[in-house]
């Protein structure tokens, strides 16, 4: 979460998008320590704070670190979501003839269910209980693994090293 300033960059055959700003360079540092800590979504302290408190409960605090880009401790925290636990749809795509008319009704359906979830009240938390995919790929998460991890990761944040 910060400021960014956007420019184009390119030549007369291509130009693409570059963005400046020592959020980006931390935003870079995050997703590339995914690798590091064998997860598929991590985020900074700072976009944990912007969300809702359902989801928030949803986000495990991973370690304490500093970022390239960064002067200060950031804490990161992973989504726990697997998905390799998902099998992929097998089903033969749709026999639709996508001309204007039903481009425009997919249009409009898409726009409602996007208004549906900008309105005051949704809360995506109660999304990551109820969404069928979504408990597949937390299942693996049980309650066990997490009050491990935590007694783990406070051993681990205190110095007590043999005890993590």
């Amino acid at each position: 979460a910060g400021w960014a300033i956007e420019g184009a960059v390119g030549s007369e055959y291509k130009i693409e998008a570059s963005y400046l700003s020592p959020n980006v360079s931390i935003a870079t540092s995050v997703e590339r320590a995914t690798q590091a800590y064998n997860v598929s979504l991590m985020v900074a302290k700072s976009v944990v704070e912007l969300c809702p408190k359902g989801v928030v409960s949803k986000c495990r605090l991973i370690d304490r670190v500093i970022i390239t880009g960064s002067s200060a401790p950031m804490e990161i925290y992973c989504v726990d979501l697997d998905y390799r636990s998902v099998q992929v749809d097998n089903e033969p795509p749709l026999n639709v003839v996508w001309n204007t008319r039903n481009r425009f009704k997919v249009r409009q359906f898409l726009e409602s269910e996007k208004s549906a979830m900008d309105a005051e009240g949704f809360d995506v938390g109660k999304v990551f209980d109820a969404d069928p995919t979504i408990k597949e790929m937390r299942k693996r998460y049980t309650v066990e693994f997490i009050q491990l991890f935590n007694m783990g990761f406070q051993n681990y944040s205190q110095g007590e090293w043999q005890g993590a």
